[in-house]
């Protein structure tokens, strides 16, 4: 992919990481797909918010997030988490919820 030349270098670099690692986390070793329940843990950095965007564009029905701090949790939510919490305790009864056994 070209970079427009007007763009820092120092700035581009940026998104050359991030995007491609966490995308490519939910989509590529992951494999998630259509229906799937996601939980991505700690989404302070930028390629594990990739992360969940991956997986909302891999079909994932439900992603959860889960960090302590609630604004990387709205953050995650904005980028299309279906819920937020803020520890795994948390976050258990909403995979057992949100993906039965079947």
């Amino acid at each position: 992919m070209k970079i427009d030349e007007d763009i820092p270098l120092e700035l581009a670099s940026l998104g050359g990481c991030g995007w491609p690692t966490g995308f490519g986390a939910a989509v590529n070793r992951a494999q998630v797909g259509p229906g799937d329940t996601v939980v991505v843990v700690g989404t302070g950095r930028r390629r594990v918010q990739r992360g969940v965007q991956g997986a909302r564009v891999a079909g994932a029905q439900n992603i959860i997030a889960v960090d302590p701090i609630p604004f990387r949790r709205e953050q995650a939510m904005l980028l299309g988490a279906t819920h937020s919490v803020a520890s795994m305790d948390e976050a258990m009864p909403l995979v057992t919820e949100t993906h039965p056994r079947g």
